[in-house]
């Protein structure tokens, strides 16, 4: 009685749900993947360090000197001699302190973009290795199809055994090619999750946002590095430039004896000026400015190499477009084509199985070659997204969504 029960609860479940959502296998999304990549190096990279401020002590330099006269103790002289440190240069060493932290920034965002980079590409290594094996299990079936109407022709007196050997060697070098991407996905995915191939952006909508140029322009960020060394020299040129405008140099205090008289002792305050118009710091200025001009100029040819690049990676994905509208028309008309022909041939007649087979085995072969077109397309489009920097951008965001 109870178990009868329980076969009806499950046949009303399975009718109001449908075998799908009953026994549906759990879809892995590129949003999860990608996230995955970002906690990983996350935890690598560990928490973001604290932004601290610099704070120059007031006194650069402090001596100490003493002095023996005629090895006489009596006689013994004592200077103190500091040398103190100015509002302009306390400023500039902050401002080259800030410039070191944000490098620092950078940098440990720089290896974050590694892991993101990373994961594009493992992905769609992933979701077109899953689309190939497809197919070649469509072909694995015409082509043993295939083989068991040769090994029937082969019984027949005076027929060839070179077809069919060369099927079994098709056979052969297919099932050779699923083992590996079998291989790959279960290496890969570490798991039986599906790989989510509705979510996927289509090839429609990367020529879309390419047209509407969503994706261009040269991204500060990858000319960032360039912009510290920018940054990085000014900043000590401003340490230069205050240091030599010191005026205040030193101030000192001259103790001498004798000391067995305490009114007879003698105290001597000095003071030393700078002069702002002496060689002292004149060469390094200048070397801080001429390696400023190179990296501007560094900069400069960076900028203009990377905007040629990034032209030349939109022409390379235009190409690839007009190549897959193009391959996909071509497809369309020739699969009408064969299927006229091969209608005509049934009601004459003349359609053998093998003629069929190989119709079938044309049109999967289409599929194929048209699926390589479009992992170009997607493997360019990526590359586009990195040489922008667009693939890098906080917040981040799934350029492979729809």
């Amino acid at each position: 009685m109870i178990r009868n029960t329980f076969i009806k609860i499950f046949v009303a479940f399975s009718l109001l749900f449908g075998p799908s959502q009953l026994f549906a296998q759990e879809v892995l999304r590129f949003d999860d993947f990608l996230q995955k990549s970002i906690e990983e190096v996350d935890k690598v990279l560990g928490e973001r360090a604290e932004r601290r401020t610099f704070k120059a002590f007031p006194i650069e330099d402090i001596q100490i000197r003493t002095e023996t006269d005629r090895l006489d103790f009596n006689r013994q002289e004592y200077l103190l001699r500091v040398r103190p440190t100015s509002f302009k240069l306390e400023n500039a060493q902050s401002s080259f302190y800030n410039i070191l932290q944000d490098q620092m920034n950078y940098e440990r965002q720089a290896l974050k973009a590694d892991f993101i980079e990373n994961a594009y590409q493992d992905w769609l290594a992933i979701y077109f290795a899953s689309k190939k094996l497809e197919i070649h299990e469509q072909q694995l079936i015409l082509l043993e199809d295939e083989e068991k109407v040769l090994q029937k022709l082969s019984q027949l007196p005076g027929s060839s055994v070179k077809d069919l050997i060369d099927i079994q060697k098709d056979i052969f070098d297919l099932k050779i090619d699923i083992h590996k991407k079998e291989q790959f996905l279960k290496k890969t995915l570490t798991s039986d999750k599906e790989i989510d191939a509705n979510g996927m952006v289509t090839v429609e909508r990367i020529k879309e946002r390419l047209n509407a140029k969503e994706i261009s322009g040269v991204s500060a960020n990858l000319l960032q590095e360039t912009v510290f060394d920018l940054q990085l020299v000014d900043a000590e040129i401003n340490m230069e430039e205050a240091d030599r405008k010191r005026y205040l140099d030193y101030v000192q205090v001259k103790y001498s004896g004798p000391h067995d008289d305490f009114f007879r002792e003698k105290v001597a305050i000095g003071v030393g000026f700078q002069i702002p118009f002496s060689n002292s710091g004149k060469l390094k200025l200048e070397e801080l400015d001429i390696k400023k001009k190179i990296t501007q100029n560094e900069f400069q040819v960076k900028m203009k190499l990377e905007e040629d690049q990034i032209e030349k990676q939109q022409q390379e994905i235009e190409l690839l477009l007009e190549e897959w509208e193009f391959s996909k028309k071509l497809y369309e008309d020739i699969k009408i084509q064969s299927e006229g022909l091969i209608q005509k041939a049934i009601r004459k007649e003349g359609a053998t199985p093998l003629l069929m087979l190989k119709n079938k085995k044309d049109l999967v072969k289409y599929d194929l070659d048209l699926l390589e077109v479009e992992e170009a397309i997607y493997e360019e489009y990526v590359n586009l997204l990195i040489l922008t920097g667009k693939l890098f951008e906080e917040p981040f965001e799934n350029y492979l969504a729809k």
